[in-house]
């Protein structure tokens, strides 16, 4: 976090290009929120066209990336704890899976099966 935030409020610091988003609540992290690329970031450009977020350098231990279908995702991390049917419109999200520590969102594409399209990493 040793760049300027492309957004900061009192609720996140966005990072646009690496397709990061860092949670805050009084000035300290307590989540981070990693998006697919192409996902609509909030944020305007000077042309005050919406910027899309880039890609996320990080990884998703064992071998989980953006764009992989619930089968693929849960060969490398098993079934979710638990699974809810969302109907969001800003992403597309239309089920979340609950894992120990992270919740992953999985995106409707059009013509596409639903693909891994955000992650959020939670307390425990």
């Amino acid at each position: 976090m040793g760049l300027k935030c492309d957004e900061l409020t009192d609720e996140v610091c966005r990072y646009v290009a690496r397709a990061v988003d860092f949670l805050l609540k009084d000035g300290v992290v307590v989540g981070v929120h990693v998006h697919r690329p192409h996902r609509p970031s909030g944020v305007k450009d000077d042309a005050g066209t919406e910027r899309v977020y880039g890609v996320f350098n990080g990884a998703i231990p064992p071998d989980v990336q953006f764009g992989m279908t619930i089968p693929g995702v849960q060969v490398a991390l098993g079934p979710p704890q638990r699974v809810e049917k969302v109907h969001e419109e800003r992403f597309g999200i239309r089920e979340l899976h609950y894992y120990p520590g992270m919740i992953l969102e999985y995106d409707q594409l059009p013509g596409a099966p639903l693909v891994l399209g955000g992650v959020r990493v939670v307390n425990k």
